[in-house]
């Protein structure tokens, strides 16, 4: 298994029956301290879906765990914002 460290996922794509997560980490530099590593992750849609259901769980268990204060998902983004695909 390969392990890749992630600051977090940038944006999501619905492409032919794949999603596509784009994950992000910031690399601080000289030149660049905002700087951007990016790596991307597919998943055949049944995939996807079986991933956001073991995500949700786990999420409930930190929250029941006190780790994190909501198990509820954060606000939906404004239109117009991120993925062009998902308006």
């Amino acid at each position: 298994m390969i392990d890749i460290f992630a600051h977090s996922i940038s944006r999501a794509d619905f492409l032919e029956g794949m999603v596509r997560l784009e994950l992000v980490t910031l690399v601080p530099g000289e030149n660049a301290p905002d700087a951007v590593a990016k790596h991307a992750i597919y998943l055949p849609l049944e995939g996807f879906l079986r991933a956001a259901s073991t995500m949700d769980n786990f999420l409930r268990e930190l929250s029941k765990a006190g780790i994190v204060k909501s198990a509820s998902p954060p606000p939906a983004p404004q239109h117009g914002s991120g993925s062009p695909n998902f308006v």
